[in-house]
C-alpha cells in the first residue's frame, strides 16, 4: 500500500519532486491551522490554501536538520508541532540525516514508500499547498 496522489506528505520543499502524493512544509501547514509561523501571519484565509494541509492528517512528515533544529529553535510553533510527532507519531524510517514518522495508525502499512525507484522513473509532479495569489 504506497502513497496516493491525495495523501498528504509534509517535507521541505527540495524532498518534493522525489515523493508522490500532496505536499507541504510544516510551517505551511501550521499556518493553514491559523497560527503564525515563518513567513505566515496568524489566521490565513483559508482561500490562500490549494488543499487541505493539516499535518495531523498526513500520511508521513519527514523531518530534516532544518526543520528539527533551526525552525524549531526559532519557531515555538514548529517546536511544538516537532515534538508531538517525536512524541506520539512512530518512526517508520530513517535515511542519513531524515527522519520519517507516520500517524501510528498507519505505521504498519507504510514500507512501500521506500521501495528503491529507478533511476529511469519519471519524477513524481510537484504540486504545491500554496494557491496563486
Amino acid at each position: 500500500q504506497g502513497v496516493g496522489p491525495e495523501d498528504l506528505i509534509i517535507a521541505e520543499y527540495p524532498l518534493w519532486w522525489t515523493l508522490p502524493g500532496r505536499h507541504a512544509t510544516l510551517t505551511q501547514s501550521l499556518a493553514s491551522l491559523g497560527q503564525a509561523t515563518d513567513f505566515f501571519p496568524e489566521n490565513m484565509p483559508s482561500e490562500r490554501f490549494l488543499y487541505p494541509c493539516d499535518w495531523h492528517e498526513a500520511r508521513f512528515v519527514i523531518l530534516d536538520p532544518m526543520t528539527e533544529r533551526w525552525r524549531a529553535e526559532f519557531d515555538p510553533a514548529v517546536r511544538e508541532a516537532v515534538l508531538e510527532i517525536r512524541g506520539l507519531w512512530r518512526l517508520v524510517h530513517q535515511t542519513g540525516r531524515l527522519s520519517v514518522y507516520a500517524p501510528r495508525v498507519t505505521a504498519e502499512s507504510s514500507d512501500s514508500l521506500f521501495d528503491p525507484v529507478p533511476w529511469d522513473t519519471p519524477a513524481a509532479p510537484v504540486t504545491s499547498v500554496e494557491a496563486s495569489p
